[in-house]
């Protein structure tokens, strides 16, 4: 397995980083917020927008 930084943002007052793991059946992205790795895994880096959501959330109304 091979992981390694692919992007970092800055969303808000939040550091967002994004990671790239690399394994023989494949790779995928996680994400980690202010140094905390968020759950799940992401198919496909996220972007710009889909970061800003997953960091502060909009507010439904």
């Amino acid at each position: 397995m091979v992981e390694r930084v692919v992007e970092r943002h800055q969303v808000g007052i939040h550091e967002v980083t994004v990671i790239e793991t690399v394994e023989d059946d494949g790779c995928w992205y996680h994400l980690v917020v202010d140094g905390v790795p968020r759950e799940g895994v992401l198919a496909v880096p996220p972007t710009v927008d889909e970061l800003r959501d997953a960091v502060v959330p909009r507010r439904a109304g």
